[in-house]
């Protein structure tokens, strides 16, 4: 009986090993994109993110640095940029995704803070417990789709836009989020129906 008991705890965390080695390989196995460039062609404010599309596993999105970068706007202002629409799924959202502050060149670059993917991307909430902070998925996060960034100059009033798309989470994005459940690191305060 003992035996029995033995093997199938090395049966599981040999599974465990697989698949965590199996994410590690599929994550290597590409290479890093090409810095995106502003358009020397357009005068005026310019926006880029990197990367431009993104997905929605809540391991993933969190571990993704999102930057925007922009030019073209007034020396020293203060920028916020806007994440709205996806008319693919006729759902009108409008929420902060990240600040910055233009250098004397009028250009600025704002990182995707974790509480923005956190509260306005997935759409959930931090709960401190005895092992720590740990995601409380409350529901689905925002719909997948295609969504306009808009960066907003304070003083100026000046605009600049560029897409960002989200796609579905992958099946390896949902096994690093079951292993985030196992460890603590995310809490569902609901079930979520798998997409």
């Amino acid at each position: 009986m003992k035996e029995k008991g033995q093997s199938s705890r090395i049966r599981w965390f040999s599974g465990i090993i697989l698949i965590i080695a199996l994410m590690v390989v599929a994550g290597c196995g590409s290479e890093a994109p090409k810095p995106k460039e502003f358009d020397s062609a357009v005068e005026g404010p310019q926006m880029i993110v990197e990367p431009d599309v993104v997905r929605l596993g809540v391991a993933k999105l969190v571990g993704t640095e999102i930057t925007f970068r922009g030019k073209g706007f007034d020396p020293d202002e203060k920028i916020m940029v806007v994440l709205s629409g996806n008319e693919e799924n006729n759902m009108e959202i409008s929420v902060p995704v990240g600040f910055g502050k233009t250098d004397e060149n009028g250009m600025f670059k704002a990182i995707v803070e974790k509480r923005e993917k956190i509260f306005n991307i997935l759409r959930a909430d931090v709960n401190f417990g005895e092992k720590g902070a740990s995601i409380v998925i409350m529901g689905p996060p925002i719909p997948p789709g295609t969504y306009t960034a808009e960066a907003f100059g304070y003083n100026s009033e000046k605009k600049a836009t560029c897409q960002l798309t989200f796609n579905e989470p992958t099946i390896a994005d949902q096994t690093k989020d079951w292993l985030g459940s196992l460890l603590g690191k995310i809490e569902y305060e609901e079930e979520i129906p798998m997409r």
